[in-house]
């Protein structure tokens, strides 16, 4: 038995927050709070979203749709399609 996906909140909120961010260099702690203050459908903070600053920024490193452009600062780069000529 395999563990469950403990991130999969996590990265769908990560998902919405770099589709509104519209391609713009963003701080992580904007991400940051966003994910913390993320409300579900019945208006109460969504459990399975709060995170800390060293568990956002290794999500960051490890999410291909994300691209880091200096320090702290990253930006959404959508889905990638490697696809040879």
């Amino acid at each position: 038995m395999g563990q469950r996906n403990r991130n999969i909140f996590r990265r769908k909120g990560m998902e919405e927050f770099g589709k509104k961010t519209d391609g713009r260099v963003f701080h992580y702690t904007e991400l940051l709070d966003f994910l913390n203050s993320y409300k579900n459908s019945s208006g109460r903070t969504h459990r399975g979203m709060s995170i800390d600053n060293h568990e956002l920024i290794s999500l960051l490193v490890r999410t291909p749709t994300f691209k880091r452009v200096d320090k702290h600062k990253y930006k959404y780069i959508g889905e990638t399609e490697d696809v040879m000529d």
